[in-house]
């Protein structure tokens, strides 16, 4: 699989922060995606105001005195969310500024007073153990988007600025209040990306791994094929074809796992390297001839 895309030209990332560099990037780009979504698309009532800021704790914190008071912080928020009736959610991100420095970049919406959300994140973050704290209105769709970015450091230039690694020390590099949400999942957002940008649904992996026959999904939408659908649809097929003639599948059960109607997935399995067919008509891909392929090409 990693041959196959670096032949296709493709960079391949686990998007976890902590395996590497460009893995890192990939993590950020991803959280900054979807808070995007979130703040422009889902938020709770009209009225939220966003806010932006950091939280540092006291010179030499340890890792295990970012999860008590950052722990108990989300707590108060939450605690006073529901005292006040008033929304107030918040979503940290961890900036590692140094090998032994971190601080948290803070991103909040609010249906409160500007006076009453500075004294409650005050408060809370003092009450908690925290030291310094910032914070700052965002009013318009663009500022909403930079925030996200800066939280997130989808913005950071790795090319021109160090960039720390965060150390495999159980620290979770994103906390979040109990509703930050807002009714929905990380998940489901980061499908909803996934359906902006290529205009097709990503299935979800647990959905997929099951086999069973059933449509997961309408059918792609009715227009002309563009370059970034059958890219995309190339991927799926090749993800999710069986990968030995034992398990091949019916060209229709194909249709059906991947959601791609029959005439566009007869378009895009040329694309597939590997594919094969059964005596019966079925579809596998063959994986020799995709590792054969690939040596050759290094060769």
């Amino acid at each position: 699989m990693l041959r196959e895309s670096a032949i296709r030209g493709y960079r391949v990332t686990c998007r976890k922060p902590r395996c590497s560099l460009c893995c890192y990037q990939g993590w950020r780009q991803k959280e900054s995606a979807i808070l995007q979504r979130l703040l422009l698309h889902h938020l709770p009532a009209d009225d939220v105001t966003v806010y932006r800021g950091h939280l540092t704790l006291a010179v030499g914190a340890t890792v295990a005195d970012h999860q008590r008071i950052v722990g108990r912080f989300l707590r108060l928020i939450h605690t006073s969310e529901k005292a006040t009736g008033h929304t107030c959610r918040v979503h940290l991100t961890g900036h590692v500024t140094a090998p032994d420095a971190l601080h948290w970049d803070l991103l909040l919406y609010t249906t409160m007073s500007g006076r009453s959300v500075r004294t409650t994140v005050r408060e809370s973050w003092t009450r908690a153990g925290g030291d310094r704290y910032s914070l700052a209105g965002i009013d318009t769709a663009d500022e909403r988007v930079r925030a996200a970015k800066y939280t997130t450091k989808d913005v950071t230039e790795t090319k021109r600025k160090y960039v720390h690694l965060p150390a495999d020390n159980g620290l979770n590099m994103t906390r979040y209040t109990a509703t930050f949400w807002s009714g929905t999942t990380k998940d489901a957002l980061w499908r909803e990306c996934i359906v902006a940008w290529f205009g097709v649904p990503q299935p979800p992996e647990e959905v997929i791994v099951s086999n069973n026959d059933k449509p997961l999904y309408d059918h792609f939408t009715d227009r002309k094929l563009d370059r970034k659908t059958r890219d995309y649809a190339v991927a799926l097929v090749r993800s999710h074809t069986p990968t030995s003639p034992d398990t091949a599948l019916s060209l229709d059960k194909l249709s059906r796992r991947v959601s791609i109607p029959r005439d566009w997935l007869r378009n895009v399995l040329p694309n597939v390297h590997g594919v094969q067919t059964t005596s019966t008509g079925s579809i596998w891909r063959d994986t020799e001839i995709v590792m054969t392929a690939a040596v050759s090409a290094v060769v």
